[in-house]
């Protein structure tokens, strides 16, 4: 959605999304340190100061903040079959040095850090893009994944901690610490939903997950 703002009698156009399809992930990101503060997240998804903001003149106010309503729904999960470009059709660990670097990834983000535990996720789907495999090329492409639809990243990360938490579940002596790791968070992630004012409740988000996962397996 494009309006204008004005200060000073300077005029400038700026557009914002109105749905999560719309909106890229490191807007996702912003947007989790945003949380329900309509100045806030203007602010984030225009680039313009919120002091600034605050003192502007914004055409249409109302119909500019009522198109921020999608920010109530669930973030729609799209299970694609490539990101920027980058076909990602087989999530499958084909590598042990791809396996090793994603529980790498796991071990060091702050599991109760909604954040942190985001800010992760480009990467972790970077691994899947980078044929042959290579960390370092995973770590320059996870920058560009930042651009990506926020639901695809989301889709294609969620999915891979869904199928490491089921095999870790069937490993538990050897695994038993990851397992406690994703429980914190899971219960982060849950936290960081409600906190955006997101209807879904997690557990049902998980169960939409493994549904994606058994319909992408079957080719649906």
């Amino acid at each position: 959605m494009k309006f204008d703002i004005t200060l000073n009698g300077v005029t400038v156009k700026k557009e914002i999304p109105t749905s999560y399809a719309e909106m890229t992930y490191e807007q996702l990101i912003g947007l989790a340190s945003c949380g329900d503060d309509k100045i806030k997240i203007l602010s984030m998804f225009t680039d313009v100061a919120e002091e600034t903001l605050r003192k502007a003149k914004i055409k249409n106010l109302f119909v500019v903040l009522d198109s921020l309503k999608f920010l109530r729904k669930e973030v729609e999960q799209t299970m694609p079959k490539s990101i920027m470009g980058y076909p990602i059709k087989d999530i499958e660990i084909e590598t042990i040095g791809q396996y090793a670097d994603i529980q790498d990834i796991i071990s060091k983000y702050d599991k109760d850090n909604p954040i942190d535990i985001l800010k992760s996720y480009p990467l972790i789907v970077a691994t899947y893009c980078v044929k042959p495999y290579d960390f370092a090329k995973a770590e320059e492409l996870s920058k560009e994944l930042l651009k990506a639809p926020c639901g695809e990243v989301l889709a294609v990360a969620n999915f891979t901690l869904v199928k490491l938490e089921e095999l870790n579940r069937t490993t538990q002596p050897i695994f038993l610490r990851l397992v406690i790791r994703m429980s914190k968070f899971k219960r982060a992630m849950k936290n960081w939903l409600n906190r955006l004012v997101f209807t879904q409740r997690y557990y049902s988000w998980r169960n939409k997950l493994r549904s994606h996962e058994i319909n992408y397996l079957n080719g649906q």
